[in-house]
This record gives C-alpha cells, sequence and structure tokens, in this order.
C-alpha cells in the first residue's frame, strides 16, 4: 500500500495561485431540476427518518457502553460516591482476549472444479494409456488409440497448468491481503481488537472495507491516510477559494497554501497509498433500512447508509463542492452524538451530516448531505466492487431473529445480560459498606452535663489522646457511668453473600467465578467442569467472529482482483506474482480467501504439537509422503514466523540417510576383519542393521520412558 511515486515537481506557490482553475469547486447549487432536487430531497428525507427510528436502539448500546465503562457513575445512576466492583468491564476484557488475540492468518483456497474435460480423473485411466503407448512401441506397431492418448495428455497439461497458475494467483492475493493489513494505519488488529470489545459491550461492532486508490481523497480516509493525497486535496480546494475570490491573496488560509506547496516542493519522493481499506464505524454511523429483519446478510435490507460528520471544509476537500449557507449545521457535543441545534454555518466548528447511500435494487450509491439540494457525488457504482454489494461486516455474539416485523433486530451485548447482577453486587457491597459505617463505635452521654467541647473531643479524639473533662464528678462516679457504647448490630455476612450472583454471571454468559478473582470454597475439579462448560459458549462465539473475518477476506479478495493493477502486485509480492492481466472476473470465481481457523485466538501450540506426535508415526508410513511437510508442520506448530525455505534443498537426502551411506561407503562387506572381509557381520553390528545402524539395536534396560501428556483441555487459556 505503501507506493513510492517519481519525483514530483510542483509549480511556485504564487504561479499556482494564480494559474488556479475555478472550475475545480462547484460552488452554490443554483438552479436544478425538480425532478433531481425531489430526488435528492426524498432520499435525505428517508435516511433522517430511519436514524430516527433506530434513535431508540442506539441509546441502548450507548447507554451498554457507558455501563460498562462506568465513568460517571453509570452504574449507581450518576452517583460516583458509592460502591462498584466493575464485573462487566472485567468481563469484556477476558472475553475479548479469549476471542481475538492475533490477526488471523488467510489462506487461498481454489474452487472444486471439473478442469479435465477428456480425462475422466481415474488413475487407472492414466496409467492404462501409459501401459498400452509402452507396449505398442516395445512392439514396433502403432498404437491404435495414440490420438485419444494425445487428447489426454495435452488436457491434463492444461488443466494442471491452468491449476498451478490458480495457485500462484491464491498466493499472491495472500501475500497482497496480509500486506494490506500489516501496513493499515492504525494497526489493522488495534483497531478490530476494539471492534470486538464495542461488540461486546454494545452488542454490535461494524467494519467497512473499501478500496483508496491513488490521490483520491475520501471520507473512510480522513483520519487514517499519512500521504500526499490529503495536502494535494487541501491544494485544490484553496486554489479554487483564491480563484474565485472566496480567499485574500493575503489571508491565512492564502499562507497555508503558500507553506503546503513549498513542503511538497522540499520532497523527493511523494508516498502515495493505494489498495484495501478498513474502517470501524460505530453504531450510530451505520443506518440501515428499517425492513430489515436479520443483520446478518442483510436479509431484507434494500438499502443502508453511512453516515460522517465532516465540516464544510472537508466536504471541499473531499467532493469539490462549496456548500455555502445550504446545509443544516451541527454543533459536535461529544465524539458520538451531534447536536440538533443550529450553529452559524461559517464557522469552522461546524458540521454538516454527509450521507453515502447504497442502492440494492439499482446498484448505485450516491453521496448527499442533510439541507443541500443537490448530490455531492452522482449515482453510480460503489467505490469497492464485490459480489454481496454492501461493503460493511457486522460483528456480533447475541444475534437473535426478530420475530415481529417491528421488533428490535440490534442484539444484546453481554453488558446488558449482566447488568442486573452487576447492579445487585454492588448494591449488596454498598449495603455490606454502610452496615460497616453504621457499627462504628457510638457513645452515649448518660445525663451528665458535658459542654460542647468534651463533647467535641470525645467525638473526635487522636488515639491514645488523655483529655480532662469539665465535668464536676462525684465520689463514686466512673466515666461509664457518664459515657457508654451504644450497642451495634452484628453483621451477618449471609446477608451479603454474592456466590448466587456469581452462579447467575455463569449461566448467562458463561464466565464463572474464577475468571473474576478467587473462588469461595470450589474445588479444583468444579471448576475445571465450569471451565469446560464455558467452552461451547467460546466456540460459538470464535466462529461467529471467524466467519465474519472470512466474509471480510473473501470480499478484499474479490475487490483486490478487480483494482489492483499487475504491477503493484509485482511490487507488493515479488517478481515471482502472478496475477491476472484479461478475465479477472473469472479468476476470481476459481479462488477465494478464508480464514484459517483458530488463527485469530489464542496458539494453543502444546495441543497442536501433541496432535502432530499422534498423526506423524501413521502417516509417514504412507508410500511417497513428502517429510519435508512433516518438518514445515512442526515448525509451524513451535513458531509461525519460521521460514524452512532456508534450511530446506531440494533433492538432498536426509541427515539418517546421508549417515548411513557415510558409513556404508567406510567400512567393507562382512565384518571388516582383514584376515577374511566376506565373513558376514556378527549379529548386533551397526553395519548389520540396516541405514539407521545401531539405532535399531536393543535398548539397554533401564527406566521405561514416561507416557506423552494428555490432550489439553479443548481452548484452555480462553
Amino acid at each position: 500500500m505503501n507506493e513510492m511515486s517519481d519525483t514530483m515537481t510542483e509549480p511556485s506557490p504564487t504561479s499556482s495561485i494564480d494559474a488556479a482553475d475555478s472550475a475545480l469547486m462547484r460552488r452554490e447549487a443554483g438552479e436544478i431540476e425538480p425532478a433531481r432536487a425531489a430526488r435528492v430531497k426524498s432520499l435525505v428525507k428517508k435516511i433522517t427518518e430511519a436514524e430516527a427510528y433506530w434513535d431508540k436502539t442506539f441509546k441502548r448500546i450507548d447507554g451498554d457502553i457507558k455501563f460498562a465503562a462506568n465513568l460517571r457513575g453509570e452504574q449507581w445512576d450518576g452517583d460516583t460516591d458509592k460502591y462498584v466492583a466493575n464485573l462487566a468491564l472485567r468481563h469484556v476484557k477476558d472475553r475479548t482476549a479469549a476471542l481475538y488475540a492475533k490477526n488471523p492468518r488467510v489462506r487461498a483456497k481454489r474452487k472444486k472444479r471439473m478442469d479435465f474435460a477428456v480425462w475422466d480423473e481415474k488413475p487407472e485411466t492414466l496409467q492404462a494409456a501409459i501401459t498400452n503407448m509402452q507396449t505398442a512401441a516395445q512392439m514396433g506397431v502403432p498404437d491404435p488409440n495414440a490420438e485419444a492418448t494425445a487428447m489426454m495428455f495435452a488436457d491434463i497439461q492444461q488443466a494442471l497448468a491452468t491449476r498451478e497458475m490458480v495457485e500462484r494467483v491464491g498466493k499472491t492475493m495472500e501475500i497482497l491481503y496480509h500486506y494490506y493489513l500489516d501496513s493499515s494505519t492504525p494497526r489493522f488488529k488495534t483497531q478490530m481488537k476494539g471492534a470486538v470489545r464495542r461488540a461486546i459491550q454494545g452488542g454490535i461492532a461494524w467494519v467497512e472495507m473499501g478500496y483508496q486508490r491513488q490521490f483520491e481523497k475520501t471520507p473512510e480516509t480522513i483520519e487514517r491516510i499519512n500521504d500526499v493525497t490529503e495536502r494535494l486535496s487541501r491544494i485544490e480546494a484553496l486554489t479554487a477559494d483564491i480563484a474565485d475570490e472566496k480567499i485574500e491573496t493575503d489571508s491565512a488560509d492564502a499562507e497555508t497554501l503558500r507553506q503546503t506547496l513549498a513542503a511538497l516542493q522540499a520532497e523527493n519522493d511523494i508516498l502515495v497509498e493505494e489498495g484495501l481499506v478498513h474502517t470501524f464505524p460505530s453504531h450510530r454511523d451505520i443506518v440501515l433500512d428499517p425492513r430489515t429483519r436479520q443483520i446478518t446478510g442483510f436479509v431484507g435490507t434494500r438499502w443502508l447508509a453511512r453516515r460522517y460528520l465532516l465540516t464544510p471544509n472537508q466536504i471541499k476537500e473531499i467532493y469539490k463542492v462549496d456548500l455555502g449557507t445550504q446545509f443544516t449545521a451541527y454543533k459536535a457535543e461529544s465524539r458520538a452524538e451531534v447536536a440538533g441545534s443550529e450553529t452559524n454555518p461559517t464557522t469552522e466548528e461546524s458540521l454538516a451530516r454527509v450521507y453515502v447511500s447504497f442502492d440494492k435494487p439499482t446498484g448505485t450509491a450516491s453521496v448527499v448531505c442533510e439541507g443541500y439540494p443537490d448530490y455531492l457525488k452522482e449515482p453510480g457504482p460503489p467505490a469497492a466492487r464485490m459480489k454481496r454489494f454492501f461493503n460493511l461486516f457486522p460483528i456480533m455474539f447475541n444475534e437473535v431473529e426478530a420475530a415481529d416485523p417491528g421488533a428490535d433486530i440490534y442484539p444484546q451485548s453481554d453488558v446488558r445480560i449482566i447488568m442486573p447482577q452487576q447492579r445487585e453486587h454492588n448494591r449488596s457491597r454498598e449495603a455490606l459498606r454502610q452496615h460497616r459505617i453504621a457499627n462504628q463505635p457510638f457513645y452515649l452521654n448518660l445525663g451528665a452535663k458535658l459542654d460542647d467541647e468534651d463533647l467535641k473531643v470525645i467525638g473526635a479524639r487522636v488515639p491514645h489522646a488523655i483529655h480532662t473533662l469539665k465535668v464536676s464528678m462525684v465520689p463514686g462516679m466512673k466515666a461509664e457511668d457518664i459515657i457508654a457504647p451504644m450497642k451495634s448490630v452484628p453483621i451477618d455476612t449471609n446477608l451479603y453473600e454474592t456466590n448466587p450472583i456469581f452462579e447467575d454471571i455463569q449461566r448467562t454468559t458463561g464466565s464463572q467465578q474464577a475468571n473474576f478473582g478467587g473462588t469461595s470454597g470450589d474445588s479444583a475439579t468444579e471448576v475445571s467442569v465450569a471451565a469446560g462448560s464455558n467452552v461451547a459458549t467460546l466456540s460459538s462465539a470464535v466462529d461467529d467472529l471467524e466467519e465474519t473475518l472470512t466474509e471480510l477476506a473473501r470480499a478484499g479478495g474479490e475487490v483486490m482482483l478487480l483494482e489492483i493493477a499487475p504491477e503493484t502486485a509485482q511490487r507488493i509480492a515479488g517478481p515471482g506474482a502472478a496475477w491476472p492481466e484479461m478475465s479477472r472476473e473469472d479468476m476470481a470465481d476459481q479462488v477465494y480467501l478464508e480464514i484459517v481457523a483458530g488463527s485469530n485466538g489464542r496458539p494453543n501450540r502444546e495441543q497442536d504439537i501433541a496432535n502432530l506426535e499422534r498423526m506423524i508415526p501413521v502417516i509417514i508410513q504412507v508410500p511417497g509422503f513428502n517429510p519435508a511437510w512433516v518438518a514445515r508442520k512442526m515448525a509451524e506448530a513451535i513458531d509461525e514466523g519460521v521460514d524452512l525455505t532456508e534450511a530446506l534443498l531440494d533433492g538432498l537426502p536426509s541427515i539418517i540417510s546421508m549417515n548411513a551411506a557415510s558409513k556404508a561407503a567406510a567400512a567393507p562387506a562382512g565384518t571388516g576383519n582383514d584376515s577374511n572381509p566376506n565373513d558376514p557381520a556378527p549379529k548386533g553390528a551397526p553395519e548389520a542393521q540396516g541405514d539407521q545402524g545401531a539405532n535399531n539395536a536393543p535398548a539397554p534396560p533401564g527406566v521405561a520412558p514416561g507416557g506423552q501428556p494428555a490432550f489439553p483441555a479443548p481452548m484452555s487459556g480462553m
């Protein structure tokens, strides 16, 4: 994605300003055809009404996120002085770590096809043809089936060549996809882990896939691109404003233009980014069709919109449109919401609501702005073309299907599920805290006339302090006759027991008490059984996440095949990369990307190695087995970053074979006895025991080796 272009020579700031083309910027909307204006108005109305339809759901999601964070005492309705043990946040952290620990690995997979038009793909047919051909050659007679055999061989060669080409293209796709994941800023892992966290906190998170082209600025890349694209867009907008006399030549904006151009002139190389772009919009930024029945797969969704909050200057840079005062201005009060109060549209703090609308029936995408009477971007094909049309991918772990047409299709979050237990735990601990405060020592004045100073000193006494009372004490009067402690109510711990709360948490979310800290008398067996029961819940969540990542990878492969040029693929993947120049859509029908199962979770190397140790002794006995595959799999189980191409050299025998060959060359036949070298070697001699020499000898008596460690518990550590 980081492409170094040739050195760019920019004109001087003064000449650029003078030669600016005012046609770059579209100013006031002017006269618009009534049908066009009505279409834009109805589109904006449809989207804003859908926003209002989902507003109640969005507020619920906002409440769940705030409840887990508890930054302003949301778990006590705003009271920040009460007891809180944030079990919800701990559950979110534990579940996030279990579901997404690292970037997933993708692999290209060739779709099953019947590539052979002549050969029936039966080995016996091929062997019979070879035998007939050899027999005819030995007998010196022509093969009656020579033409059919030649056609079959040509068919096999062509199909194998096609398969090899598809495999190479798939390998190139793997390298490109990993490259774009690793090159994203911020890092893909950081953002994806945050998306998983939001899905646990709020019930849903979104991933958006786009394609960034050279020198093209889009709303998705405002905070992501760190190259010349944003600066060039800024230069174009300022240049057009100066040309149209919207900005004075001696203003601060004009000086900004001069400084930006001077900085570009000082750079030898210009960094240009092109390739896949992943963004992670919030739940409020995605407006679904109210007729949607199921979010997964967008069942019933005819359209959806992506919302952006942009300043007028950003709209100038992206869409080359000057809104002027023809837009509904908002003032941002928080990062997630926009207040509905009108502000001065000319201020830099003003925000406009820009919607990118995707219409599935027409297969088009358009850009509109609330309050602006025309399109910011005409309807046309989406920037990222893919078979599924919508470029959004939801992440959900508690999805349920809506039974009623008007039911809420957004799933509950784990925080919402655990919320009653969290509140009850806080109430129990707060009641215990208040009981302890109430049981602090309290003294009663038994009738003696103590002045205010005595009462004040007794009430706020210092440890080990001595105080002289001013009250007159008659003979026989004791201090206990003047002041006596008040008897308190003993604390009954059973009234504040929290174990039932953790039992409910385990039954609803799968997280047991041991996940939140120490247990209360649970045995190791009970904890192990509870952990095993949690595996099914985690397995389902992991499967849902892997399915989303696989959908993302498949769509990414389709976009790359359609958009990336062969020279770009070779620059990133290497000179040996294979990339189709023609019929890219046909290639997309033959190969696709998928996520390696379990590659995004915590690695369980012990279980992987144990599986290989049990499997290898059996499969190495298969004729024609490739031992290099064993070495590669063992190395990957130990460390995925190992590259065996640095250690393997095709054609060389194994170390055991070389050792056996060296022994055979060094020792003569028989025992090596000088008197008679042909005597047979005695039993047990290394040269009489095969290629492995003394390794075949019986092992000396000793302690038998211990058994292999048992399989670790499935998904242990999650």
